[in-house]
């Protein structure tokens, strides 16, 4: 909205209370349906503190968003009005809007600490999912699952995810982020996906394997962790806001490409898992079935390598590493450019932590089909009690309450989120295919790679 040549951007405070008020209208769920929760086993760090004192913090932290929402309205107004010093005002409404902002983000954490100490608050869990809700609307997919993580730890009920992602105003790219979030609760709750500890040069990270929608790849990847292939290995290209590859070229070696073989593909399946940021995704070359060993790290939430490259795991610890992980890459016009004189980071060494008690086979290209029949246990998928299994008898009630909540909700944060999102998407144009692909020598045919 513009008015004297001031455009007032969607006051965050506002659309967060309308996403709070919407969640408010779910019943006590855990009370409720029975559910039981997740063991907080999943290395979310704790922090002890009593629950009185972080519901103060909570408290204390509500109250300043009122009084900063009520500033923003008195100096909107002022400004309409044509009051005082035009310009003085408008950076005035600027230094609050960003306090209202850092605002919200430590009530988010502060909320969280207290559900730590007392989950059972669900007034707690409502202001979060609020928040997140807006988050989830202006793209940001990564500290909404990393969020929800927490939330998962701390036993929250499946609903809120179900809720959220089926809520009326939020674009499918953002409700695509909670359905997202409801799989990694399932999968908390049965605790039993395998993991693989990278120790690189900048840190540990933590990966947690999707075997129930890629158990080929997850094959693949664990036979060569346990054959030392990714010791030493370079992070050979890494593209801010994009994407870290891995499983080539190592410090001693860097003609090395692949162990010799390929796999099929796995992204065509329908469950085949998206690429949200941090998500482990197998490289593959110019056409399908082409992947080995090579794998990237996303960045960046990357819609345009769904299905077109094999999701199979993400990143559960050391998120904090990938962001620091040497840049090697750049894109110009939709091409990756080397960085000159850049030093990658690389894998000092790789290791199985966990892994189900079954032996692990994948199916090589030009392998017999007789191999693919290899059974594998059928996906551990925990019983949770669905929301929409039991109807509360005040469930007419809530749902008009939601539309009614839902139609108040202000609608400026959706601008933010296009304009934050569309100009990553047009970036990459032409690199959507290649970008991700494995290294491979510049003398072979009808291929590409981002590193020739």
């Amino acid at each position: 909205m513009k008015k004297n040549g001031f455009v007032f951007l969607g006051t965050p405070w506002k659309s967060t209370c309308a996403w709070m008020c919407l969640m408010s209208l779910l019943p006590l769920l855990n009370d409720a349906y029975g559910y039981q929760g997740v063991a907080p086993n999943r290395g979310v760090a704790t922090q002890k503190v009593k629950p009185e004192d972080a519901q103060k913090e909570v408290d204390g932290l509500k109250t300043k968003l009122v009084t900063l929402n009520e500033q923003l309205t008195t100096i909107e107004a002022e400004i309409n009005g044509g009051e005082g010093d035009l310009e003085q005002l408008q950076n005035k409404y600027r230094d609050t809007l960003d306090e209202v902002n850092q605002t919200i983000e430590t009530l988010k954490a502060s909320c969280l600490i207290a559900i730590q100490a007392d989950p059972g608050n669900q007034k707690n869990i409502q202001t979060v999912m609020g928040i997140l809700l807006n988050d989830a609307a202006k793209g940001d997919d990564r500290e909404v699952l990393i969020t929800c993580d927490r939330l998962i730890a701390a036993g929250i009920h499946p609903a809120y995810f179900e809720y959220a992602a089926r809520a009326g105003r939020i674009k499918i790219g953002a409700r695509e982020i909670f359905d997202e979030a409801l799989i990694r609760l399932r999968e908390a709750k049965a605790d039993d996906l395998p993991r693989v500890l990278l120790k690189t040069s900048k840190g540990e990270i933590t990966l947690e394997l999707y075997e129930n929608e890629a158990p080929q790849t997850v094959g693949n990847f664990l036979s060569l962790v346990e054959d030392g292939f990714y010791d030493d290995c370079l992070f050979h290209s890494v593209i801010e806001s994009f994407r870290a590859q891995s499983g080539g070229p190592t410090r001693n070696d860097a003609s090395r490409q692949d162990p010799g073989y390929s796999i099929y593909c796995e992204c065509y399946q329908p469950a085949a898992r998206p690429h949200f940021t941090d998500v482990l995704s197998m490289a593959v070359k110019s056409s399908r079935d082409t992947g080995a060993s090579q794998f990237i790290i996303t960045l960046n939430r990357t819609t345009e390598l769904d299905g077109k490259h094999t999701v199979f795991g993400r990143v559960i610890d050391g998120h904090e590493v990938t962001d620091q992980l040497v840049r090697t890459a750049i894109e110009i016009n939709g091409e990756a450019t080397d960085i000159p004189n850049s030093n990658p980071d690389y894998i000092i060494s790789a290791e199985v932590i966990r892994k189900r008690d079954h032996g692990y086979k994948f199916r090589k290209v030009g392998d017999p089909e007789e191999e693919k029949e290899t059974p594998l246990p059928p996906p551990t998928v925990p019983e949770t009690k669905s929301f929409n299994a039991t109807k509360s008898e005040d469930q007419p009630a809530v749902e008009a309450a939601s539309k009614e909540a839902q139609s108040e909700a202000v609608t400026d944060t959706a601008s933010d989120s296009d304009s934050k999102t569309s100009g990553a998407t047009d970036a990459r144009g032409k690199d959507a295919e290649n970008t991700a692909d494995a290294d491979i020598d510049s003398t072979e045919e009808n291929t590409t790679s981002d590193d020739q």
